[in-house]
């Protein structure tokens, strides 16, 4: 360790913090062994100038021992979090996973490593940084076997932050959120949850006021057959009957708002709307033929 201290960029010096620390291992210093690891990632990790001064020449016994402690450290602080709940231990978990990432996110461990980065960023409520780190997981790899369920996190994610987002930010935010499920939907079509996500997604789309991929969400969500259920179908084709009906597609609106009749209990305060919606959508198509001279 005094070697380390007086030569930190002599290539041994971080080879002989590792076996300082395996030395304080062996001799059950629990303490010391944190801090040798810590010693080593922080002075000879990526972004020290120990390894800018490497480059592509670092050893990779070096290499691998800083992964190794990166690791360790950040599973260290993990599992205090997850036992005590403390938020000083979750910000040091997040810190060494980041760590880890930005030094090796070309790892075989970088997909699972992102992933658990998530769910400790959620799990202190952190959900917009959560929502960005989800996304990385499921469509920053090749082959990661977990992708489909970080991207439906993400879409959790991002329901969980709305609440917390300024007003000012509430447009961009929104907007971001459909873009995220549609791209969870065309990436992992196969995935249960898709037509739930179809569906939410048209009618925010429909809230939204972007009437053609409303649309064309909510026609994605007809497509899927029976895989839709019948409220998920009934959602469907509301956000089609309204959109259809303020364009001005009466004839299209009119077969909409039959299905939603046909759909709905005869006791529903909504069956009576799509009964008056029905019947304008047929007026509106007499009124274009008499302006037309179809008297």
């Amino acid at each position: 360790r005094a070697f380390a201290q007086r030569q930190p960029l002599d290539p041994e010096a971080p080879l002989l913090i590792v076996r300082a620390t395996d030395a304080y291992a062996k001799g059950g210093f629990t303490s010391l062994v944190l801090d040798g690891k810590r010693q080593l990632v922080e002075e000879y990790g990526p972004g020290s100038a120990y390894w800018a001064s490497q480059g592509a020449t670092i050893d990779p016994a070096v290499s691998a021992a800083v992964q190794a402690d990166l690791l360790d450290l950040a599973r260290h602080h993990h599992a205090l979090a997850q036992k005590d709940g403390a938020a000083a231990e979750r910000d040091e978990a997040v810190r060494w996973y980041r760590a880890y990432l930005e030094g090796f996110d070309g790892s075989p461990q970088a997909p699972a490593t992102r992933l658990l980065l998530a769910d400790l960023l959620f799990e202190g409520r952190r959900f917009e940084e959560a929502a960005t780190e989800y996304e990385r997981a499921a469509y920053g790899y090749a082959d990661n076997p977990d992708a489909g369920r970080a991207g439906y996190a993400a879409l959790v994610a991002y329901a969980e932050a709305e609440p917390q987002v300024a007003d000012s930010r509430r447009a961009e935010f929104r907007d971001r959120a459909i873009d995220s499920s549609l791209r969870f939907v065309d990436t992992f079509p196969a995935h249960h949850e898709v037509p739930g996500v179809l569906t939410r997604t048209a009618k925010a789309l429909f809230d939204a006021g972007d009437g053609e991929r409303a649309e064309s969400t909510a026609q994605r969500v007809l497509a899927l057959g029976p895989r839709a259920d019948a409220g998920q179908q009934l959602v469907a084709w509301t956000v089609l009957a309204h959109t259809w009906f303020d364009a001005g597609r009466y004839a299209d609106a009119e077969q909409a708002y039959s299905q939603l009749v046909q759909r709905l209990p005869a006791a529903d305060p909504l069956h009576a709307e799509a009964v008056e919606r029905l019947a304008a959508s047929v007026y509106r198509q007499a009124e274009a033929r008499q302006a037309a001279g179809d008297v």
